[in-house]
């Protein structure tokens, strides 16, 4: 059995991804290919408690319940990686990555033949995951952190996205490493394709943006909101955002976004340069990706047409 890990990251639409999964089931079906996507993980099925080295068997048991009958399975899990709130919190990014996929990578007991992760500018990840944070989380134990108030403490975080790829690579050492930028706006069924080694395969996306986080003009009245109301849902929160308008204000000043922008273009840049043998699908990386395609797969008329996006 082939197994392909989409592992996030968090806010790089990886909601659209398991939602296009989830709406493909039958022509994943048709290819004897099964997705396992972040909803279904829950805590019942014992997958998550993996990383604490718990309920193993019953992991096992579900997901092999699951899979007995496929030659391909795709996990898309942004747990397996750490957890968004947590990087807040503590002013860290990742930091916890090696150890939970070493357990996850344990658990499975075979190389995924490949890896997928999407990355992003740090002030619009940073921004967005306090955004989503607000929205969806429960803020009676933990309170209401202001975005002003964790800024700093954002800005020297002393890792980043060459730091989680270096963690994937010392994990999953023999594994296809796939990564691309948000802002890149490479179609989701294109990289659902290239995940899957699969290039006609017909892929259902979401026709409207999913999951989207609000405005940075809308953090500072969703922080007094959630003040107001920290037991309140997703959904009494989220009607309450349709009521309101962004203000000008900008979360980082000027001079932070220019230094993170910094940051991320340096990423690119040794991505670009071939850090940690990823495949690093970008536009201008075209003839990089196809030739690195065709190594594995031959010259089949097929891959020019799965590849088009990349022009």
């Amino acid at each position: 059995m082939e197994l392909t890990l989409h592992i996030g990251a968090h806010r790089t639409a990886t909601t659209a991804m398991q939602d296009m999964l989830v709406a493909s089931e039958a022509a994943l079906s048709e290819r004897g290919i099964k997705a396992l996507v972040h909803a279904q993980l829950g805590f019942n099925t014992g997958f998550p408690d993996v990383v604490h080295h718990k309920n193993w068997d019953q992991a096992r048991t579900w997901i092999d319940a699951q899979t007995q009958s496929a030659r391909k399975v795709i996990i898309s899990d942004e747990g397996m990686i750490g957890d968004m709130g947590w990087n807040l919190r503590s002013g860290t990014f990742y930091l916890r990555a090696f150890t939970k996929l070493t357990a996850y990578r344990d658990f499975l007991g075979q190389a995924p033949a490949r890896v997928g992760l999407g990355i992003r500018e740090y002030g619009s990840y940073w921004q967005s995951a306090h955004g989503k944070e607000l929205l969806y989380r429960n803020m009676q134990k933990l309170g209401v952190p202001r975005f002003d108030d964790i800024r700093l403490s954002l800005l020297a975080a002393k890792r980043g996205w060459l730091d989680l790829i270096a963690d994937i690579r010392a994990v999953f050492k023999t594994s296809e490493i796939v990564v691309w930028p948000l802002d890149a706006n490479i179609p989701i069924d294109h990289l659902g394709r290239y995940l899957l080694n699969e290039d006609d395969l017909m892929l259902i996306p979401p026709s409207a943006a999913v999951n989207a986080g609000p405005e940075v003009g809308i953090l500072p009245a969703l922080e007094a909101f959630r003040t107001a109301h920290p037991t309140a849902s997703s959904t009494k929160t989220l009607a309450w955002l349709k009521t309101q308008k962004p203000t000008d204000y900008q979360g980082f000043t000027q001079d932070e976004r220019a230094r993170l922008g910094q940051l991320y273009q340096m990423d690119i840049d040794a991505l670009k340069q071939g850090f940690a043998d990823v495949t690093f699908l970008r536009f201008d990386m075209q003839e990089t990706v196809v030739a690195k395609r065709r190594a594995d797969v031959g010259d089949n008329p097929a891959v020019d047409d799965a590849i088009k996006v990349f022009k």
